[in-house]
């Protein structure tokens, strides 16, 4: 955890960051509905997929007050951008560093702190809207794995990205309680991600539908043990308790 001087300075090298190579690129992100790779490139050399992720998995461990000194930055230069790396620090990694175990842990934020592998949440859907007690995304246990059926949408860095956050119902009898969350990986067999919607806004950020049919979750990539979790904010623990599925 950085210490409120740390944080400070941080603040200033991303306001230098953001002036130096962001504001002279935000026509071209708006214009493209992208983020240049050389761009992405130097975000990631700074270290700012790594935010809120802890240091012993590569991060730089920010705290609430630290990752909202920083969001406060970001929130002065290209929406879209700012959006990419605010839901893959915020929601997109929150679940894996709060719930995950430690083989979780190690597998999947070392490279998201880097960059290398960026991070979606995935609970919205067309007939629910993001309200949990209406989801229809199915999974079902078949032995070691989990199959999974079901339509996400407005799913915010899906394009892009390698890790999703999935909600599914598990259990329908225990209502919210039977929700799960899941860790899936692009190329899982059944997962596919539709084309990024046209937004009025928010350009760079890519958001698209995320569909499986009869995907494959291997068991241990359940996160916790089964419970929803809700989260009130990006670097706070889960308000339920992972035994309360």
């Amino acid at each position: 955890m950085q210490t409120s001087t740390e944080v400070t300075q941080l603040c200033d090298e991303v306001r230098r960051f953001l002036l130096k190579e962001v504001e002279p690129r935000s026509r071209w992100i708006e214009e493209n509905d992208a983020i240049p790779d050389d761009l992405l490139q130097k975000t990631r050399e700074l270290g700012l997929f790594g935010l809120t992720i802890p240091e012993q998995y590569g991060g730089i461990g920010l705290d609430l007050a630290g990752k909202c000194a920083i969001e406060e930055v970001m929130g002065s230069t290209n929406y879209g951008f700012a959006t990419l790396i605010g839901n893959h620090t915020g929601i997109s990694t929150t679940g894996i560093t709060a719930l995950g175990n430690e083989a979780q842990k190690k597998k999947y934020l070392p490279r998201m702190a880097a960059g290398e592998w960026v991070g979606c949440f995935a609970l919205t859907e067309a007939e629910a809207g993001s309200d949990p007690a209406a989801m229809r995304t199915t999974a079902v246990k078949k032995g070691d794995r989990y199959v999974l059926n079901g339509e996400k949408i407005y799913i915010t860095n899906a394009p892009v990205a390698s890790v999703f956050t999935m909600m599914a119902v598990t259990d329908k009898s225990k209502g919210v309680k039977g929700i799960s969350a899941f860790i899936l990986e692009r190329g899982f067999k059944g997962l596919s991600v539709g084309k990024n919607e046209l937004k009025m806004g928010m350009h760079g950020c890519t958001t698209a539908p995320v569909v499986m049919q009869d995907c494959e979750v291997p068991a241990e990539n359940m996160l916790g043990s089964g419970c929803l979790p809700t989260w009130r904010c990006s670097a706070m623990p889960p308000v339920c308790s992972p035994s309360a599925a």
